[in-house]
């Protein structure tokens, strides 16, 4: 299974790649405010993503309280195949504490099933394979949706709400629910807040509720140039949980 999926991963490598040849100087049809943006990425729309996290953790145990830091770049490649559907690659570098691309690498497909002046919604697939380990990545489920409730305010999922376990005997499967809104400050900066009202264990995970054992933010802030190129920064972390804090950097090329 695992040499079948690696070899599925090759052949869609492969196709992004020549997909990036082929419209390296497509024209961008998509608008320069993040909040007016589809769902998927329009048809014929190379996406090139790029940053550095910086993930710190502690904890404390019978020796006394411990930290680590950790610093890796997320990259990612996406194309909108048509205007409704698009793939995207996700990977990233570890940069420290030890230098490594043996991490894990997803594709993700989404499908546009619906939009109008207000609302649009994708359905979205994900998966892949971990390089350090071999083992077959979670099957992610989800409907990425956006409410915009006027021009400069909007109500959103991101999507990726179920999450199945793949490797191992156990199996997990979890529910999440994660809401956002999003502003449109002026139309070249954008922000968002993030949250995750529950995590619903239905196999072999445990439950946790907003408020009661979590209150995870993600805040972001988004620069646009133009509608061809985004510059950003985001801050992750469970207010009632300080233990895992992630600050993040990253750019983005649309050609």
């Amino acid at each position: 299974m695992i040499v079948r999926f690696k070899n599925i991963l090759c052949a869609i490598l492969l196709c992004g790649t020549c997909a990036a040849t082929s419209v390296a100087r497509a024209t961008v049809t998509q608008p320069l405010e993040i909040i007016d943006r589809p769902r998927t990425l329009p048809g014929g729309t190379l996406e090139l993503a790029g940053g550095v996290d910086l993930r710190r953790t502690s904890y404390t145990d019978g020796t006394g309280d411990h930290a680590q830091s950790y610093l890796s770049a997320p990259l990612g490649l996406g194309y909108g195949i048509s205007n409704d559907f698009d793939i995207r690659i996700f990977y990233g570098v570890g940069l420290h504490p030890t230098f490594t691309g043996k991490t894990p690498v997803d594709i993700r497909l989404a499908y546009t099933f619906f939009r109008d002046a207000h609302v649009s919604a994708a359905a979205q697939v994900k998966s892949g394979i971990d390089l350090g380990n071999n083992d077959v990545r979670p099957l992610v489920i989800g409907i990425n949706a956006q409410y915009r409730v006027t021009s400069t305010f909007a109500l959103f999922t991101p999507g990726e709400q179920l999450s199945v376990g793949l490797a191992g005997g156990d199996h997990p499967i979890g529910l999440d629910l994660p809401v956002g809104v999003g502003l449109q400050f002026t139309p070249q900066v954008f922000g968002s807040l993030t949250t995750n009202l529950a995590h619903i264990g239905i196999a072999n995970e445990g439950n946790a509720f907003i408020l009661a054992d979590m209150l995870p933010v993600d805040v972001a802030a988004f620069y646009s140039f133009s509608n061809r190129a985004d510059v950003g920064a985001h801050l992750a972390v469970d207010l009632k949980n300080t233990n895992n804090i992630l600050f993040g950097v990253l750019g983005r090329l649309f050609l």
